[in-house]
């Protein structure tokens, strides 16, 4: 993991974990063999399990699914947050801090959900390869262009270019309100 990357998975660390848990719930349903979890190490992804090789069906189901569950908890959050602080101007004075608090922690948590959307570069990889390997030609019809995905997603967010991308996003917007106010 290169000091990037990790800086990245400190900054959104609720939505690693909250990621890696999902993915381990996921595997277990899919009967994909964890065989271990490493948490905020420098030299493995912070908030990732491995498991075991398992077939490209599973591997893509594992992935889609802890996917779409932060999609689905991280989107809702990320909206509140950024609503109440950005359109609504909800602001730490004038009786706001009650309003202020929930809407900063749900903006955060959902900013760590959806920047640690992505499988590990290890598992996109497995899904490509599966994919490549498969005999099938709906598999390669739909896999290449869901594992082309998961690829650049797991290389952006390798490199800290999701975190990044969303914490710019939302400088530049709330530094627009800020002097749009003023």
């Amino acid at each position: 993991m290169n000091t990037l990357n990790f800086i990245a998975h400190l900054v959104t660390l609720p939505g690693a974990y909250i990621h890696t848990f999902w993915e381990r719930i996921f595997a277990n349903m899919l009967n994909i063999t964890v065989t271990d979890a490493h948490f905020l190490t420098k030299d493995a992804n912070a908030g990732h399990i491995r498991h075991n090789k398992a077939d490209v069906g599973k591997l893509i189901l594992y992935s889609l699914l802890t996917e779409v569950v932060c999609l689905i908890t991280g989107v809702p959050l990320f909206a509140f947050g950024y609503a109440m602080l950005g359109h609504f101007g909800v602001v730490p004075r004038e009786g706001g801090l009650l309003l202020f608090i929930p809407a900063v922690i749900a903006l955060y948590i959902g900013t760590s959900l959806l920047a640690n959307l992505y499988p590990s570069r290890q598992d996109a990889r497995a899904i490509w390869r599966g994919v490549a390997q498969s005999k099938s030609a709906a598999v390669k019809l739909f896999g290449y262009p869901l594992a082309a995905v998961l690829n650049f997603g797991a290389f952006c967010e390798s490199i800290g270019l999701a975190t990044l991308g969303l914490l710019g996003y939302l400088a530049v917007y709330f530094l627009i309100y800020v002097f749009e106010k003023v």
